[in-house]
C-alpha cells in the first residue's frame, strides 16, 4: 500500500475520533482497515471480466451507560460526520 493510502487512512482516522469526542458517547471504540479484493470471472474457459476494489472502512462501536451499538462501513472524508451521528441515534435507541 502507498503512502497516501495510509496518509487518507490516517486523516479519516483523526476526523472520527474527534466526531466520537464531540458526541455524546460515552465511550467508542473504532477499528480502521484498507481492504483490497480483485475478482476475476471465466466464461468459456476464456477471462470474462477482471473486477478489482479498495475502499478504507470502519467498524464503530459505541456506547452509552448500558446502551450498545455497532456499525460498519466505508467512509470517507464528506461522510464521517454523519457516520459518528448515525452511531450515536443508533445507541440512544438501543
Amino acid at each position: 500500500m502507498s503512502s497516501e493510502e495510509f496518509d487518507l487512512l490516517d486523516q479519516l482516522t483523526d476526523k472520527v475520533i474527534k466526531k466520537v469526542q464531540q458526541s455524546k458517547l460515552e465511550g467508542a471504540s473504532v477499528f480502521a482497515y484498507i481492504s483490497d479484493t480483485a475478482l476475476t470471472r471465466f466464461a468459456n474457459n476464456v477471462i470474462h471480466q477482471q473486477v478489482h476494489s479498495k475502499s478504507m472502512n470502519f467498524i464503530l462501536r459505541g456506547y452509552i451507560g448500558k446502551k450498545i451499538a455497532r456499525t460498519a462501513g466505508a467512509v470517507t472524508l464528506d461522510t464521517a460526520d454523519q457516520y459518528v451521528h448515525s452511531l450515536v441515534e443508533m445507541v440512544k435507541r438501543s
